[in-house]
């Protein structure tokens, strides 16, 4: 089956919190090789052992980009060494200064870069430059903010380079938040792509696949947007997901998710299905659905009180209550609506 490419395999893959413990290198090594991910079940590889490969993710992601670009070739890597070699030599000649046009050894390497140029448009990989496309699709449509991943040699050295915010920045330089959900994306797509590389659409490809904490390290807009991106660019995957998030919950269509909450009762694992959590507010999921308030116990119970008085009809404690509360927690609306409510009282009284 590795060797007939034409049957689309499932991907079933598992990413725990230890996810996010993790690096992403300024610059690497070049480790371009020729047998780079050509049998399709290297992505499968580590796909159930929780952490993937999210600590390789831009060098995994550079692979892809040499292998799109013809940077394996042999010509092209022997080409490269020479031009190398070459600026280290009329570096040390210059000791930094401009080196002069009509040098010889100045001729020659702008020759070999034209070689080499010529190199990589012969042996750049059609096939790999669509898969590197899909990555990047991923990426960019579900990552906030982050696009135009680039790997830029132009000091010498490997670095892999992003848009952020209009800025091109090195990719160790995303908050955590960024890094973690840049490479758990991108190793989602790498994968599908290495595992059926003749798809029309490998991001199209079905399988199963577990985050643990969904939301992890996401600044709470983004953990709104997380589960609706990864259903529509992975439309054929079932995502199995926890969360303790209540902008998650508020933003996951009933139509195509199940809720599950699981609670201990009676040393058994009790398993509830979930129908009101969609469009609600993230206070009403708290309490309603995860059995906390939003609030201090402290200052939940004062709230509670307050209304007791109104019950009560002891308007005047009750306004000293929301006087003195108010210097704590300032306008709220709960407060607003107590004294919306004595305010009514006092005027049916008069």
């Amino acid at each position: 089956m590795a060797s007939n490419d034409q049957i689309n395999l499932p991907l079933i893959a598992y990413y725990s919190v230890e996810r996010s413990d993790f690096t992403l290198q300024q610059t690497y090594s070049e480790r371009a090789r020729v047998d780079v991910s050509t049998n399709r079940f290297d992505s499968l590889d580590d796909a159930l052992d929780g952490t993937g490969k999210l600590d390789k993710f831009s060098q995994l992601y550079i692979e892809l980009v040499n292998l799109a670009d013809g940077e394996v070739a042999s010509e092209v890597k022997a080409l490269r060494q020479q031009i190398t070699n070459i600026e280290s030599i009329l570096a040390e000649a210059y000791e930094g200064e401009i080196p002069s046009k009509g040098d010889p050894v100045v001729k020659k390497l702008e020759l070999k870069k034209k070689e080499l140029k010529a190199a990589l448009d012969n042996n750049c990989s059609v096939k790999h430059q669509n898969q590197l496309a899909l990555v990047n699709k991923a990426i960019e449509t579900i990552v906030p903010d982050v696009t135009d991943l680039k790997v830029d040699r132009s000091s010498g050295k490997v670095k892999l380079m992003v848009k952020n915010f209009g800025n091109r920045v090195n990719i160790s330089q995303l908050s955590q938040g960024q890094k973690t959900l840049v490479a758990l994306i991108g190793d989602i797509a790498r994968r599908l792509v290495v595992l059926n590389p003749n798809s029309g659409n490998a991001l199209a490809s079905h399988g199963i696949v577990i985050i643990d904490e969904v939301e992890l390290h996401l600044h709470p807009k983004w953990q709104q947007e997380v589960l609706v991106g990864l259903q529509k660019v992975f439309s054929n995957i079932q995502f199995i997901v926890t969360t303790h998030s209540p902008q998650v919950l508020s933003h996951i269509d009933p139509k195509h998710t199940t809720v599950i909450k699981l609670s201990s009762e009676k040393n058994q694992i009790k398993k509830v299905i979930v129908r009101d959590t969609y469009g609600r507010n993230a206070d009403l999921i708290y309490e309603g659905n995860m059995g906390v308030t939003s609030r201090p116990e402290e200052i939940q119970s004062k709230i509670e009180e307050i209304f007791q008085l109104i019950e009560q009809k002891d308007l005047s404690k009750a306004k000293s209550e929301i006087a003195s509360l108010s210097e704590k927690i300032g306008d709220d609306g709960q407060l607003v609506k107590a004294m919306t409510l004595i305010k009514r009282m006092e005027l049916i009284g008069k």
